[in-house]
This record gives structure tokens, sequence and C-alpha cells, in this order.
């Protein structure tokens, strides 16, 4: 591959990430938000790693793209968000305790329980990611089971994923055109990325 053709891949990359990032935007829009965050998500999981690694020099149209994101998007929206539905009441239950948290509690308590709410939460987070970023879902106890192990599974590099989460996070906040350019797709396919050479490394299946 010769250095023209490179450049032409990490362009091709980049407004990839872009479109991904619009395309995820407009699914959890359509969704209003609530019921619209996890099939976007679960859908766009769904195109990254053909889009990133199978270039052949000149990769899939925006335009089939966004019908496959749609197609996914529409024939995954009940059964993702039988998922999205109790990770929506656990994230309200955490909210709920970080409320009470920086505004009832002080001093040692303070300083005791927030940490531990921290952690469940990006606990939590991780979960849902690996449960979203598997190849099938099934709502059945056994696979739950390997989706809350998984976190444990891999210390270093959920911790790792964590603190990008973070770091990219605190960034987007102080330059909010990050969000609407790449921050969804970004999070998601350093995650996708990542992760999932993690698990593979590992010989660990989900």
């Amino acid at each position: 591959m010769g250095w023209s053709e490179k450049l032409m891949k990490v362009l091709y990359i980049i407004e990839i990430v872009l479109f991904l990032n619009l395309l995820w935007i407009g699914g959890a829009l359509i969704g209003l938000g609530v019921l619209g965050i996890f099939p976007a998500t679960r859908a766009l999981y769904q195109l990254i790693s053909r889009e990133l690694f199978n270039y052949d020099g000149g990769g899939s149209s925006f335009k089939s793209l966004a019908k496959e994101f749609w197609r996914n998007y529409k024939s995954e929206f009940k059964s993702v968000n039988k998922f999205g539905i109790i990770y929506l009441l656990i994230y309200g239950v955490l909210y709920f305790d970080f409320v009470v948290i920086t505004q009832l509690m002080k001093g040692a308590v303070y300083a005791a329980f927030l940490p531990i709410v921290t952690v469940v939460l990006f606990y939590v987070i991780l979960t849902n990611i690996f449960l979203l970023m598997n190849d099938s879902l099934e709502f059945s106890w056994t696979h739950i089971k390997k989706i809350l192990v998984l976190p444990f599974a891999l210390p270093g590099a959920s911790l790792l994923y964590a603190v990008f989460i973070i770091v990219f996070s605190l960034l987007a906040i102080r330059f909010s055109v990050i969000f609407i350019l790449c921050y969804f797709s970004a999070v998601l396919i350093v995650g996708k990325v990542f992760l999932q050479m993690r698990i593979q490394k590992k010989g660990f299946t989900i």
C-alpha cells in the first residue's frame, strides 16, 4: 500500500467517524433519547468493524451505511430496549444516589460513598457496552453472567477504557463541538476495537 492510498484510508476513516456520529445522534433523537440511545449504539457497533478494517480502496458509500444502520436500528429496536429499560432503571438509581451523596452527605461519609457510586457506575457502563457490542443479544441468565463477569476478567482494559471515557468527556465538555463531530462514534469505536482485541487475546467469547 503506497503513501497516497494510506492517506486516502486515513481520510476515509475520519469521514466514517464523523458520519457514524451523525447517524448515532439521529437514531437517539428518533427514539426520543431514552428509547433511541441503545438501538442506535447497537446499530453503530454492527457497522464499526467492517467499515474500519475492510477498506478496499473505496469503502462503502454513505448511502449504503445509512441504509444498513437504519435497518439494524429498526430490526433490533424492541429487543435492545428490553435490556435498555433495565439499564435505564439502574442508571436512574445511581443518579439518585449521586444526588443524595453530593447534596446531603458531608465529610468522611461523602468521601467514602462517592468513589463507590462512581466505580459502580463505570462497572454498569462497561457491562452495557459489552452487551451491545456482542454479535447476538440473548436474554438468558448464562449470557448475562458472562457480561457481568467481563469487567472483572479484563480489569486493565476496563480501567484504561474508563479513563479514556473520562478524559474524552472532559475534553468534549470543554469543546462542545466534539459532541456533534465525533464524541459518540469515537467512544464506541475505541471501545469496540480496544475491548474486542483484549477479549480475543484472552480467548473469551461473549
